[in-house]
């Protein structure tokens, strides 16, 4: 597994422990100050000294609304590190998209290619396939076109490379 994704998951972890953490302690806190909480013969709130403890519940709910939020803020994060792609991987999922529509010649050429680890001379390819020049050139215009392959100047032929 890839680093980036190994830190994702730890962050949705992470996220997630911190979760439960937040909830006892926010649970704890509610239930001790509606303890302090009396009512009165007629229904009114009785309590001691002069803060309200619904008071105090309502300054609680800014601090625990940003912390949810930074929670679901880490947690996406680590969702995000955990499906990202590289672009290695972007590259070749496109590639095979391509290939999938590649004629017959053309699949002929690249799969030659391919198969040799991915470079190769370009009169090999001649070669091999028995194709004239012109027809091998044509076909590796098309191939380049599509940003499947690249061609690098060797002396007097050509080096084919997938991409």
């Amino acid at each position: 597994m890839l680093p980036n994704k190994q830190f994702g998951i730890g962050l949705m972890a992470f996220s997630i422990l911190l979760l439960f953490i937040g909830l006892i302690y926010i649970y704890q806190t509610e239930s001790f100050v509606k303890s302090q909480v009396k009512i009165g013969p007629k229904g009114e709130c009785v309590h001691e000294g002069t803060i309200c403890p619904y008071e105090q519940l309502n300054k609680l709910s800014v601090p625990k609304y940003i912390g949810g939020f930074l929670l679901i803020a880490i947690f996406s994060f680590g969702l995000y590190l955990l499906f990202k792609r590289k672009p290695e991987e972007v590259k070749v999922s496109n590639a095979r998209k391509i290939v999938k529509n590649l004629g017959g010649d053309e699949l002929k050429v690249y799969d030659m290619v391919y198969g040799s680890n991915g470079m190769m001379f370009q009169n090999e390819i001649v070669d091999k396939l028995q194709f004239s020049k012109v027809k091998v050139t044509r076909i590796l215009d098309k191939l380049e076109m599509k940003g499947l392959i690249e061609r690098k100047r060797r002396g007097m032929t050509n080096i084919i490379v997938l991409k």
